[in-house]
């Protein structure tokens, strides 16, 4: 979801500034949608206002401005890549996990910063190579020159032509309407895919009895006692709690659990395992589901020893 509302800024403020330049509202809708690629491309070739200057060709501003995009979006994931793992740490049953949760946000985030210097560095040497030097752009430059939209009086100050007020625009009011719409559309769906996964059938282990005749039950020694969905910026997990009705204690527990899509076909399986789980505790367990297209899924077991 952050992506969206990245790209929603980003898409606000070239609505502004294709006002002021006299540009195509394309670009709103270019950068609503892949902001990352279509905004580095306006900065290169929108019009500029008086005594704008720009240089180095098109090619070099293209690569330059994406190198600084890309720059502040590998920032805003790694923000929220670290809010979601320190949510996950909360979660930690065992020095094992610890173990394992520490060597995996060491790989994660130094994944995500060999990730942003790699595509930065590419884009910085070739847009060095391609650079122009030649080339020097000054303002005013395309509508604003052909329409003088913009001019400089002889006293150096700047005539404008007189404009309709924002909110009269019908174009402004459907960029607002497609923006609301997209946004309520994004959410729809995330709660959609958890509406279904929270819905999807749960088999709880049941308990055996003494005779096949006996109309009474007593409690599984691991029962399951909720399990629902939960999301993050990446990635769905099933989670809930086991709780140990027994006199032992289990050195390992595990649970199984089967994922099916909307038409109820199998699509993968996931699972989490506690050790040392005592009498009479709880155990919050918690799976991470990888498939998207994931929309159900059943508790198959729970095991332990």
């Amino acid at each position: 979801m952050w992506y969206w509302i990245f790209d929603i800024i980003l898409a606000l403020w070239v609505l502004f500034d294709c006002r002021k330049r006299m540009n195509s509202y394309g670009w709103v809708a270019g950068t609503l949608f892949i902001g990352i690629l279509t905004l580095p491309v306006y900065l290169a070739k929108r019009n500029l206002l008086p005594n704008e200057t720009r240089e180095g060709g098109t090619a070099w501003n293209v690569l330059k401005n994406f190198a600084l995009l890309w720059t502040l979006f590998m920032l805003v994931a790694i923000v929220i890549g670290i809010s979601s793992v320190s949510q996950e740490a909360g979660n930690i049953q065992n020095e094992y996990e610890a173990a394992g949760f520490a060597i995996g946000a060491t790989l994660g985030a130094g994944a995500l910063v060999g990730l942003w210097l790699f595509v930065m560095i590419i884009a910085l040497v070739l847009g060095l190579f391609l650079r122009k030097s030649s080339v020097v752009e000054q303002g005013p430059t395309g509508k604003l020159k052909e329409t003088g939209h913009l001019s400089m009086s002889e006293n150096g100050t700047i005539n404008k032509k007189a404009k309709r007020p924002l909110h009269k625009t019908w174009w402004v009011w459907a960029i607002v309407v497609l923006v609301v719409l997209y946004a309520i559309g994004s959410q729809d769906n995330d709660n959609n895919g958890v509406e279904q996964a929270s819905s999807g059938n749960v088999a709880t282990p049941q308990a055996t009895t003494d005779t096949a005749t006996s109309k009474t039950t007593k409690k599984p020694d691991l029962e399951l006692i909720e399990s629902s969905v939960e999301s993050d910026a990446f990635v769905n997990y099933v989670v809930g709690v086991i709780q140990n009705n027994s006199n032992k204690k289990y050195g390992y527990v595990q649970v199984e659990i089967n994922l099916y899509d909307k038409d109820d076909n199998l699509v993968g399986s996931t699972l989490d395992n506690v050790n040392n789980l005592d009498p009479g505790t709880k155990w919050k367990f918690k799976a991470v589901v990888f498939q998207d297209n994931a929309a159900t899924y059943e508790i198959k077991d729970i095991t332990g020893f």
